[in-house]
């Protein structure tokens, strides 16, 4: 199996894409070091009617930092529907940071992700931090939890729909691969089927789901999938029976001096 996410996203949206993330940077007063898309497009299971989760890395003048006062540090926008429905949200650089530390599985999701709109020199400090600092039990745990709260909401429901099916065996699969190899999954739903699910029965099974999420909108109905449930159930069991061991969160000076040399490179380009 092979999805090329970049395919469907032409020059014209990429242009107003652009187009909005420069209105935030003139309206909040910040430059956006990084953005991407995230989300079922960049998974690559998007739907017909699937929007566009433009999500952001931004830096404020360094003065906002020396505050004593706490100032919010995340930029949500909200949704303007037009023909095209964009949802941008961004956080600061320093939350970011701030993140890291834990490693926080949708930051290092956005800092690998296969769509990238916009990605300046600076924001190179954090990307190359994530190896280094890489947390798998935390990691398993974001994803295992993710998917378990999304098995809870489905299980006195007839019927689902496959967007939240998908959001669940990718997130299974996620643990799984992080159990296996203790690094960071890959974004793309198309390589972790062809490492686990390819060429098996459950395989063909989810092939075809993927086949109809692609030509239905994604709150359209569809009945409960006992032979899929049945699966994520097994492979939760069997990654909660094989946890990374726990490691110790790297050291914050690391973490600071990343977040200057990030602040300096900007304000020097300004």
């Amino acid at each position: 199996m092979y999805i090329d996410v970049n395919k469907p996203i032409d020059s014209s949206l990429r242009q107003e894409i652009d187009r909005r993330l420069n209105l935030i940077e003139e309206t909040y007063s910040v430059k956006i070091i990084y953005a991407c898309e995230s989300g079922s497009r960049s998974w690559g299971f998007s739907s017909p009617d699937s929007d566009y989760d433009i999500r952001f890395l931004y830096v404020r003048p360094k003065e906002w930092y020396l505050s004593i006062f706490e100032e919010r540090d995340v930029i949500e926008p909200g949704i303007e529907e037009d023909n095209v429905v964009y949802d941008p949200s961004g956080w600061d650089i320093k939350k970011a940071f701030g993140l890291m530390r834990g490693c926080n599985g949708t930051l290092i999701e956005w800092l690998n992700a296969p769509i990238v709109y916009r990605s300046s020199e600076a924001i190179n400090h954090i990307i190359d931090l994530q190896h280094d600092v890489y947390l798998p039990r935390n990691a398993v745990y974001h994803y295992t939890a993710m998917a378990r709260r999304l098995l809870k909401d489905i299980a006195e429901k007839e019927e689902t729909n496959l967007k939240r099916y998908f959001y669940i065996l990718r997130a299974t699969l996620c643990a799984l691969f992080i159990t296996e190899k203790k690094e960071a999954p890959p974004v793309l739903f198309h390589e972790l089927f062809n490492q686990y699910l390819s060429g098996k029965d459950i395989g063909d099974h989810v092939e075809r789901l993927l086949e109809l999420k692609s030509e239905r909108n994604e709150k359209e109905g569809i009945d409960r999938q006992s032979e899929l449930e049945d699966y994520i159930h097994a492979t939760l069991t069997h990654i909660n029976a094989t946890l990374p061991e726990t490691v110790d969160k790297a050291d914050k000076h690391c973490f600071d001096q990343a977040f200057i040399k990030t602040l300096e490179e900007v304000q020097q380009t300004q």
